[in-house]
């Protein structure tokens, strides 16, 4: 398969699951709603634009830092970077900074139930960019260096700041 295809195909995963994000219309278990997605929909609500384009809106920012991150970073010998390792560690930080002072209101307001399922997604993903990265720096590939993409976008676009406050 062509780098091309590959990031193609990233390209639709990773569009799937920031649109799965807020598919429920408010925080589930399924829809996370996650800030990296919600707030461009808010921003594009608020230009009154029809809720079809809203819903792809939404998801174009983290589709074209995606499409970004993959033209740059994916190349040969298609080992994963120093840089993408620090920028997937930044985000992992933030990421895990803002869940634990959200945790509170999590409770308060989503239940124990949710705050913990979102904590357990959240482990899940990181735990599988953690494996995409050991396989890359064993045997790097394409399908390796393509697949840490898809999988932080991925997850920064469905979990990695779930909605944990009152609802909008």
């Amino acid at each position: 398969m062509s780098k091309i295809q590959l990031i193609t195909i990233g390209a639709i995963l990773v569009a799937v699951m920031g649109a799965m994000t807020m598919i429920a219309g408010l925080p589930k278990l399924y829809s996370p709603y996650s800030f990296t997605v919600v707030i461009p929909a808010l921003l594009a609500s608020g230009l009154n634009l029809p809720s079809p384009i809203i819903r792809v809106a939404c998801v174009l920012p983290l589709l074209m830092l995606f499409i970004g991150w993959s033209f740059v970073f994916v190349k040969p010998p298609f080992r994963i970077t120093h840089t993408q390792k620090l920028i997937a560690g930044l985000l992992i930080v933030l990421s895990v900074v803002f869940n634990v002072s959200s945790f509170s209101y999590g409770l308060k307001y989503q239940g124990e139930l949710h705050t913990y399922l979102m904590y357990t997604y959240n482990a899940l993903l990181l735990l599988g960019l953690s494996l995409v990265l050991w396989r890359n720096t064993k045997n790097p590939s394409i399908y390796s260096c393509v697949g840490f993409g898809v999988l932080l976008f991925a997850w920064l676009g469905w979990v990695a700041f779930p909605w944990l406050g009152e609802l909008i």
